[in-house]
């Protein structure tokens, strides 16, 4: 899978999970700036890490693009390593809410009741959420490249310390522009190109989300301007 692929692929998952959440919990999670940024560099992470060291750095040698972050132990320590964040986050924003609920005695009992329904929203920690989202991104990155096809590097270390050799090229970039040329291309063979579908299927994802959002961005363009004329 390439870019538009796990974007939006990730995206899409990432939607409907939270989707689903609202339903079994009555939790709603607006997306925002901030909750977009980490879906989409959770869900580029294992390439942005692999890809650099087992494609240029090793190229000579393993030339692989698909080794360390593509592994369940590094998704696995990544999650640690994000719940710890969230939780340190939340701890931050308890003291935080906890200092503005006082002042919020002294002057409206109303904002008071307000802020604490905001602090009460993931379990007073709205902010770290994304951390959790950008672990999930990680770990479906690794269910779009079908990393079960490839025991020795999802596993690892369990069937050894080494990872499977790839294609040696001539020079790096080869392998760049033969992944590029090779992902618009609609047949491998006689069968319709796994990665190819996806890509369409993520950059019709990323469309849908843009037109979306444009077409909000109008709505609330108009009200605004119907509001200004009103004075």
């Amino acid at each position: 899978m390439f870019v538009f692929g796990h974007l939006g692929v990730t995206l899409g998952v990432v939607f409907l999970a939270l989707r689903l959440l609202k339903l079994r919990t009555k939790l709603e999670i607006k997306f925002n700036r901030r909750l977009y940024l980490f879906v989409f560099t959770g869900s580029l992470l294992p390439d942005l890490i692999d890809k650099p060291v087992g494609e240029i750095l090793l190229a000579g040698s393993i030339s692989n693009g698909r080794i360390f972050a593509h592994t369940l132990l590094f998704n696995f320590l990544l999650l640690l390593f994000c719940l710890w964040l969230y939780k340190r986050s939340g701890s931050r924003e308890g003291r935080e809410g906890s200092r503005e609920e006082r002042e919020g005695r002294e002057g409206s009992r109303e904002g008071s009741r307000e802020g604490s329904r905001e602090g009460r929203g993931l379990g007073g920690n709205k902010n770290g959420f994304g951390f959790l989202l950008f672990s999930f991104a990680s770990f479906l990155h690794l269910c779009e490249d079908r990393m079960w096809l490839t025991p020795e590097t999802l596993f690892f270390p369990v069937f050894g310390f080494e990872f499977p050799q790839g294609a040696v090229e001539s020079h790096w970039w080869d392998f760049f522009l033969g992944c590029f040329f090779g992902t618009y291309s609609p047949l491998r063979g006689a069968e319709l190109s796994y990665v190819f579908v996806s890509e369409m299927v993520g950059f019709s994802v990323l469309l849908a989300f843009g037109l979306h959002h444009f077409h909000s961005f109008i709505l609330r363009y108009r009200m605004s301007n119907q509001r200004w004329s009103s004075r």
